[in-house]
């Protein structure tokens, strides 16, 4: 953990440490290989944006993948989500409701707007309303969404 910490404090320059994305990278590469989800996903990132490291959305894939079998909310809503843009509604649907289950208000949000496009407007309500107990940061444009069920 002390190393994930580290590291943290190198990408975002706190802790009176100057900010070195590359040097961050390299530590979130190793607290990675270590399995800790939350380094996996932060590495997702920086190399789908190129930061600290060659853009690479192979290693951003892959680190996203690893961090989705270690149980990572985020990673399992984004997963979720790209499975179900590329067609394969049924994974994303089942990697949605996981990252859901875990408290995580995007991804009932999201399944809200699958069930409502869909017309199955229980389940679109039941996620709405399960996102709105997660986070009030969204809970105005939720709340929105439920009104305008039938």
């Amino acid at each position: 953990l002390s190393r994930f910490s580290f590291s943290t404090s190198i990408h975002h320059g706190t802790g009176g440490l100057e900010v070195d994305e590359a040097q961050a990278a390299e530590l979130f590469l190793r607290a990675a290989n270590q399995n800790f989800p939350e380094a996996q996903m932060i590495l997702s990132h920086l190399y789908e944006e190129g930061r600290g490291v060659e853009r690479d959305l192979e290693k951003a894939a892959f680190w996203e993948k690893q961090a989705l079998d270690n149980g990572d909310e985020e990673a399992a809503y984004l997963y979720g989500l790209r499975l179900y843009e590329e067609g394969d509604e049924d994974n994303g649907i089942r990697n949605l409701t996981f990252a859901a289950d875990q408290k995580y208000s995007l991804a009932a949000d999201k399944l809200g707007d699958i069930f409502r496009d869909q017309e199955k407007f229980e389940k679109a309500r039941f996620w709405y309303e399960q996102a709105l107990e997660n986070e009030d940061l969204i809970a105005e444009d939720i709340q929105k969404k439920i009104d305008a069920l039938p």
